[in-house]
């Protein structure tokens, strides 16, 4: 070996290697333990629970955050056992509903997912082990979140993006907890939508396919991925042509971008057990209930679309009807005092950028765009939340990345050492207490102590077989889901939206919210001759008049009173036949 080479490799020193608490697998790792354990305690709550030996440490949520859950695990069980293919399109479990006759599982991925965790329970009767199964579902769903936000982040060159990941609890507040805490299936819909908007932002069609191809088979809000690519092609031709390009030739890429969309939506639609049915499912879920729920803002425009097509959403003006909670717009203190960050985040960064005199870069204002986008949804649409609070997180993380890495921001930490140090760790620090004190106290305040106000009436339907096979007309139509658990072996009028009712038959609707509401005199005669009922569940919260007409019935030898609260909030009849 010569003098020369000697000298050149003496002169070349190996990389310096990152420290392996730096390395991407390790920190996810940690991070998805830390959310399993996170969404373990949510779902259980250990405690010391009383017993006639003293107290012993137990879960003080036996049941599962909100109502929908039940339908969902039980559907998976259901799916597993062959009941759900074999009933088809006509979904008999809800009679008077769109999925009677033209069923599509807008849930459908969602259920084949939970399907490894029914194998908890038993048999259809097993509700802790139902229960359990979807509790261990729910946690997993939340580390799969985790790490796909984890995930944008750091493909988004965000610094310390395990940080800005454990932050995501911080922004969202004591709501998203508990929304995060659902077995429900918007969870995969807020894995899939980080997902699409980092594809999208790397221009990945292949990607960006198969991706609406899996999102349409998971939930029915695909035409997310178009929306939000058609806010960032408005914005990206307001901001200029990207480096090397020109305006035309971004419109024409993400116009391929979103042919693959569509193209994947297709495909989506194709591979679902049932396509058409999808399509109207989709219509009802994401056109009529908006337009229901919003009925003196985004109303009137739904409705003049909708009848340029031959559609109908004007039934607001027309038919009373209670939506979830969830529907509803979020209160300007709500926001403020829930969700701080989300609510003054847009205005704090760029007032702190001008502050600074730094102008942020492109993906910054593009990625901020889009979680602005999502923080108006949220304040129309409460529900939204799920979409604004990780989006928010992600804004943050790319705008002050940018921020931090921009020469005025090194100019000021020369100034200012001591401050410019100490401030980011005290705001990580604060971020980090802050929202283990949301999630513990979300943990205590949202657990669920029972499974339903109604569990001894469908226990009582499914533990006596010659109730199976019927049906039963029941006043609140989210009691279907806890009907649905406790009891599928009998029928009901419809569940999870009262407006698959309303759209599949306007005047039985009519009819069932004017008998319930005590509006009628006539009560059992419309429910045994026009919805052919062989059973009644009603609750005294309903209307009291209607809750006494029943009582009077059952004195004068028409109903059976099979099963009552011990509070007499509801009571379960059996409607006897017009001779007996």
């Amino acid at each position: 070996m010569n003098e020369p080479t000697i000298d050149k490799n003496a002169s070349e020193t190996p990389a310096p290697s990152r420290p392996w608490w730096e390395s991407a697998w390790f920190q996810g790792a940690l991070l998805a333990l830390l959310m399993l354990g996170a969404g373990l305690y949510y779902q259980f709550v250990p405690g010391y629970v009383p017993t006639g030996d003293g107290t012993e440490l137990h879960s003080t949520s036996v049941g599962l955050p909100g109502a929908d859950g039940y339908y969902h695990i039980k559907m998976a069980y259901l799916y597993r056992t062959g009941e759900v293919g074999a009933a088809g399109a006509k979904f008999h479990w809800t009679r008077e509903s769109t999925w009677n006759g033209s069923f599509s599982d807008k849930d459908f991925l969602f259920h084949i997912y939970l399907i490894p965790f029914t194998l908890c329970a038993d048999g259809p009767g097993d509700a802790d082990g139902l229960v359990l199964g979807a509790k261990l579902g729910v946690s997993v769903l939340g580390v799969l979140i985790t790490l796909t936000l984890f995930a944008a982040l750091r493909m988004f060159k965000v610094r310390h993006a395990w940080m800005f990941t454990l932050m995501l609890v911080a922004v969202g507040g004591t709501y998203f907890v508990f929304r995060l805490g659902l077995c429900r299936s918007y969870l995969g819909s807020m894995i899939l939508a980080l997902a699409g908007w980092t594809l999208i932002a790397r221009n990945n069609r292949i990607g960006l396919f198969f991706l609406g191809a899996v999102y349409t088979l998971a939930y029915t809000a695909s035409h997310l991925l178009l929306a939000m690519l058609l806010v960032r092609t408005v914005m990206e031709f307001v901001l200029g042509a990207r480096e090397g390009s020109t305006r035309k030739k971004d419109l024409k890429s993400n116009a391929l971008l979103g042919v693959c969309i569509i193209g994947g939506i297709f495909l989506g639609c194709i591979l679902h057990p049932h396509p058409l049915e999808l399509v109207k499912l989709w219509w009802v879920q994401n056109v009529v209930v908006l337009a229901l729920s919003h009925k003196d803002s985004v109303a009137p425009v739904l409705d003049n679309l909708a009848a340029i097509f031959g559609g109908n959403t004007d039934y607001a003006n027309s038919v009373e009807l209670s939506l979830g909670r969830e529907l509803n717009p979020t209160d300007g203190p709500a926001a403020i005092f829930g969700t701080p960050l989300i609510f003054f985040g847009p205005m704090l960064l760029p007032l702190v950028a001008s502050i600074l005199r730094w102008r942020p870069n492109r993906e910054a204002v593009l990625t901020a765009t889009i979680a602005v986008v999502w923080f108006v949804a949220y304040m129309i649409n409460g529900r939204f939340l799920e979409y604004a609070a990780p989006f928010m997180t992600l804004a943050l993380g790319v705008w002050i990345t940018g921020l931090l890495e921009s020469d005025n921001y090194k100019q000021w930490l020369e100034t200012r050492p001591v401050l410019s140090r100490a401030l980011p760790i005290s705001a990580a620090v604060i971020a980090m207490i802050a929202g283990l004190s949301i999630w513990v106290g979300a943990a205590m305040s949202y657990r669920a102590r029972d499974r339903g106000d109604i569990e001894q009436a469908a226990r009582y339907l499914h533990n006596h077989p010659e109730t199976h096979g019927k049906l039963v007309w029941h006043d609140r139509w989210d009691d279907f889901t806890e009907l649905m658990f406790f009891a599928s072996e009998c029928d009901y009028l419809t569940g999870l939206d009262p407006t698959y009712f309303l759209v599949h038959d306007e005047k039985k609707y009519k009819d069932w919210w004017d008998i319930k509401r005590g509006k009628r005199r006539e009560v059992l005669g419309p429910i045994r001759d026009e919805f052919e009922a062989d059973y009644i569940l009603a609750h005294r919260s309903s209307s009291e008049y209607f809750y006494n007409r029943l009582n009077e019935e059952a004195r004068a030898g028409k109903l059976k009173l099979l099963i009552r609260a011990d509070n007499d909030a509801w009571a379960l009849y059996e409607i006897l036949p017009e001779d007996g």
